[in-house]
C-alpha cells in the first residue's frame, strides 16, 4: 500500500452518499461533526462503474475522508412509489426497490405502509452498502484502508437520524416479528 492510498481514520471528515430528493445536506451538516462532502444519486442507488469508483476514491483521498455514510429519509417519495410499483427512474433502482418490497411481503404492503417503510429503507440501504463493498476498486480501497462504512435514516417527524440497527428493530417491532 503506497503512502498516497492511506487514509487517516481519526479525521472526522465524511463522504455522504445521499438522494437529491431528500434535501439532507443542511440536516447532516448540523447533526454530524466534521467536514461533510456529498455525492448524490436517486434513491442512494449509485452506478458503480469504474470511472465513478475512481472519482469517489479521489474525493476520499484528496480530502482525507475517514468514513463513507449512506443517508436517506423516510420521506423520500421513491419509497412510496416503490410500494405502488411506480418508480420512474433508472431500471436498476426501480428493480432493486421492487425486489426489496417483495422481500417484505407484497400482499400486505399498502395496508401496512408506514410499518413496512422502515423495513424497505433498512433493506435498501443494507443492499447498497453490500453493493459498494463488492465493487472491484472502491470497495477494496475502503477495506484496505480500514475506513468506516455507515448508514443512517432521517426520521423527519422526530427530527433525528437513526442507524440501521435501530431501523431494523423498528421495522420488526411494527410488523410484530420477533427480533430475537
Amino acid at each position: 500500500m503506497s503512502e498516497k492510498d492511506v487514509i487517516d481514520n481519526e479525521n472526522k471528515s465524511s463522504l455522504y452518499l445521499v438522494c437529491p430528493l431528500d434535501y439532507l445536506e443542511y440536516s447532516i451538516k448540523t447533526s454530524f461533526n466534521g467536514d461533510a462532502y456529498f455525492c448524490t444519486a436517486l434513491g442512494v442507488y449509485f452506478e458503480f462503474d469504474l470511472d465513478t469508483q475512481f472519482n469517489l476514491w479521489n474525493i476520499i483521498h484528496e480530502n482525507n475522508i475517514g468514513q463513507v455514510v449512506l443517508v436517506t429519509s423516510l420521506n423520500n417519495p421513491l419509497y412510496k412509489k416503490a410500494f405502488e410499483n411506480e418508480v420512474e427512474c433508472s431500471d436498476h433502482l426501480a428493480k432493486s426497490l421492487y425486489k426489496t418490497c417483495m422481500k417484505i411481503g407484497s400482499n400486505r404492503l399498502m395496508n401496512l405502509f408506514h410499518q413496512n417503510l422502515y423495513l424497505l429503507v433498512y433493506w435498501h440501504l443494507k443492499k447498497q452498502m453490500t453493493r459498494l463493498m463488492r465493487t472491484e476498486y472502491l470497495g477494496k480501497k475502503i477495506k484496505s484502508n480500514g475506513m468506516l462504512l455507515k448508514a443512517f435514516i432521517r426520521q423527519p417527524k422526530q427530527n433525528r437520524f437513526c442507524d440501521l440497527e435501530e431501523m431494523a428493530w423498528k421495522g420488526h417491532l411494527f410488523n410484530n416479528i420477533s427480533y430475537n
